[in-house]
């Protein structure tokens, strides 16, 4: 795997990136410090023979001084962007916002090679929400619009819990809270087939 940030064990390899502002702006159309969010991409491929069971709400940021964040639920998220001087934007019309593009399928099949699925094949939230606000009137009815949009498109990203079979490989992003050193992950790992838990730490390299 070709990830500073990786872990392997029993078959299965998992990648870790911090996506930096230049790369949320490729990734997203926006930065999403400013939402207090920043994404976290992950990357796992099962070369083994047991199925494990991964959920973002057993992941936590880790920092020097012990400190664990963990990472948000989708409609944490969502709430936080939509919260924010982008979701504002989006609510008025003032910007087209968030764009969930095509670069995430393949970074990641680039990554460590296989096939990753179709969760990168998002489109623009900001297009959606135009459209809505157009047909809706008032502030409240836009605002409504902005969040059911950015739901919709971060939901084909968002890890949440998933299920990795052998010879798959699934790749997502987690959103963490921005504005914190993280220098590792925690991460839970659920083997199905032999009912264990592993927690392993993964040191997050920043670029």
């Amino acid at each position: 795997m070709s990830y500073a940030s990786s872990h392997e064990q029993d078959g299965l390899q998992l990648g870790f990136e911090k996506m930096s502002p230049k790369q949320q702006v490729e990734q997203f159309g926006v930065d999403l410090t400013s939402a207090e969010v920043v994404p976290i991409r992950i990357v796992v491929r099962n070369d083994g023979k047991d199925e494990f069971y991964i959920q973002a709400g057993q992941i936590f940021g880790l920092t020097h001084s012990k400190d664990l964040y963990p990472a948000y639920r989708l409609d944490q998220a969502v709430d936080r962007i939509r919260h924010s001087q982008i979701g504002d934007a989006m609510a008025t019309g003032a910007a087209t916002g968030l764009l969930v593009g095509a670069v995430v399928g393949a970074a990641a099949g680039a990554a460590i090679g296989g096939s990753v699925g179709d969760a990168g094949q998002g489109a623009a939230i900001g297009a959606a929400t135009g459209g809505a606000s157009t047909a809706l009137t008032g502030a409240a009815s836009g605002a409504d619009a902005s969040s059911r949009a950015i739901k919709k498109e971060l939901r084909k990203v968002d890890w949440g819990d998933r299920v990795v079979y052998p010879g798959h490989t699934e790749q997502g992003f987690l959103f963490m809270k921005s504005g914190v050193q993280y220098n590792a992950l925690e991460v839970l790992l659920y083997n199905v087939n032999k009912r264990k838990n592993t927690r392993i730490t993964v040191s997050l390299v920043s670029k």
